[in-house]
């Protein structure tokens, strides 16, 4: 499979200026980001199906099903295979922000939440956009 060829894409949002299109492809457990002019390159995951932190494509996503992007053009993932939510910065850079195992339904603080298969994000942070999605309820 070529650069830019997604396979079971979950999620679409566009960043704040109309600009810059990121999609969750869960079938090659990367995130891609897309332009109107028909340019996708993959802005982040190395395709292993595993969660690892890191820049770019040294960073790992299992399943991302869900995704926005805020204001300031980070974009969070519902990273569902690891029951984590992940934000990547504009610059690339992958970070858990939130979940991790065991698997569960813990509240709280960020760093001791648990998620059980995190999934598609009921709406974009303030200034971001994305699309409504048939399943997403609060």
């Amino acid at each position: 499979m070529g650069p830019g060829m997604v396979k079971h894409p979950a999620a679409l949002c566009v960043d704040g200026v109309g600009q810059v299109v990121s999609a969750a492809d869960t079938g090659n457990n990367v995130i891609r980001k897309g332009t109107f002019d028909g340019l996708w390159t993959t802005l982040a995951g190395s395709g292993r199906s595993e969660s690892r932190d890191g820049s770019g494509t040294q960073a790992s996503f299992k399943a991302p099903s869900g995704i926005a992007v805020d204001a300031s053009g980070n974009v969070y993932v519902a990273d569902t295979g690891n029951d984590q939510l992940r934000m990547i910065t504009p610059a690339g850079l992958v970070t858990t922000v939130a979940g991790g195992t065991p698997s569960g339904f813990t509240a709280g603080p960020a760093a001791h939440s648990l998620f059980k298969h995190a999934a598609r994000n009921a709406g974009a942070p303030p200034g971001g956009r994305t699309p409504p999605h048939p399943d997403t309820t609060r």
